[in-house]
């Protein structure tokens, strides 16, 4: 009975002490713990379907040169007839092209241009590489941000109708925008 009335008064104080915010005198706790960093990385990472700026976040640190190549690209869409600023522009036909270009992926990651939001379509060496002694790791990039296949000009205007423009704008000036849409031309 005795022992029985030490447990409840042990028991007694540590709900008193958890209650009034007492600190656990040393204890670690889960919220002291700072989380653990992340193992090094060893093996070139699978990267595939990750967007450019993940890519960075997991390789910028890397004396490895990391490049991403863009594709050459051309595309033809009709644009509608539309105002803008209360002039009508007629339907007309918009063409753009892009010739292809290999940049370093911090220099992508520096200027917050050049499609830093676009997925990773391909890479080499593929995952699982070992890291030593490689040199260079080049990035596939997809041909415009949340799609692997469709070139913007093809996809913007569902993308611009469900999400608006200011997206857009994370990597791009107005101007890009306006060649076509006030003038016609890319």
């Amino acid at each position: 009975m005795r022992r029985w009335r030490l447990h409840q008064l042990i028991v007694l104080c540590l709900l008193a002490a958890i209650v009034s915010g007492c600190s656990t005198h040393g204890v670690s706790t889960a919220e002291d713990s700072p989380e653990p960093e992340p193992a090094p990385l060893t093996s070139v990472p699978d990267l595939n379907g990750k967007t450019l700026s993940e890519a960075y976040d997991l390789l910028g640190s890397l004396d490895t040169t990391v490049v991403v190549a863009f594709a050459a690209a051309e595309a033809t869409g009709v644009v509608p007839a539309h105002t803008i600023a209360g002039v009508l522009k007629p339907e007309h036909v918009a063409r753009f092209s892009v010739d292809e270009r290999t940049l370093p992926l911090a220099e992508v990651a520096k200027s917050g241009q050049d499609g830093f939001a676009h997925l990773i379509v391909g890479q080499s060496p593929q995952p699982g590489v070992p890291l030593e002694g490689l040199t260079r790791i080049t990035l596939k990039a997809g041909p415009h941000p949340g799609s692997a296949t469709t070139l913007w000009l093809e996809g913007h205007r569902a993308y611009v109708e469900k999400n608006g423009a200011s997206p857009c704008f994370d990597c791009h000036n107005e101007e890009a925008c306006s060649r076509c849409h006030t003038r016609g031309t890319d």
